[in-house]
């Protein structure tokens, strides 16, 4: 992946975080499409608490929940409860490790997850859907592995071609 990173780029050679977030979610929306539902959207707020852009983080959030609304994968309202898990856990989850490690990230997907999957679960009996829907370890570990490759990639990319601070 080095080889499409200029290390040495001047900031102003760089993209500027409007145009990196709107080819983020052209591709996440893609990936989701065409991966039967798995969640790619999220890395994005995470990339921003990651990176300490609280607001970035807030204003990503809601682009996501009315996306994850809108684009009908999970029940209404279920979307809006696993974005303030997002937030809740990663406050409470940098007291114990540090935000940026690969450990935080290994525990913190497998947690949000576990979470996204539990809740939609939870949804689906809440709501009196007459839907089969058990807990399933397959459609976790798939998640689980979409949120650490893509975070990955993403946030290796964010860092090396997005423009950061004034310049």
């Amino acid at each position: 992946m080095n080889a499409f990173i200029d290390q040495n780029a001047r900031p102003s050679q760089r993209l500027s975080p409007f145009v990196w977030w709107i080819g983020y979610f052209f591709i996440a929306v893609l990936a989701q499409k065409y991966s039967n539902g798995k969640d790619f959207l999220t890395p994005a707020v995470l990339i921003c608490l990651q990176s300490k852009r609280w607001w970035g983080a807030a204003w990503l959030a809601l682009l996501c929940v009315f996306m994850h609304e809108g684009m009908g994968n999970l029940e209404f309202g279920i979307s809006t409860l696993f974005y303030v898990g997002v937030f809740l856990f990663y406050f409470v989850a940098r007291w114990l490790l540090e935000p940026k490690s690969p450990v935080f990230m290994f525990l913190y997907s497998l947690f949000l997850t576990v979470w996204l999957h539990s809740i939609v679960l939870g949804g689906v009996i809440f709501q009196e859907l007459a839907l089969a829907v058990t807990f399933s370890w397959g459609w976790v570990s798939i998640q689980w592995a979409c949120y650490l490759i893509w975070w990955f990639l993403a946030m290796h990319a964010y860092q090396a071609w997005v423009r950061h601070g004034r310049s």
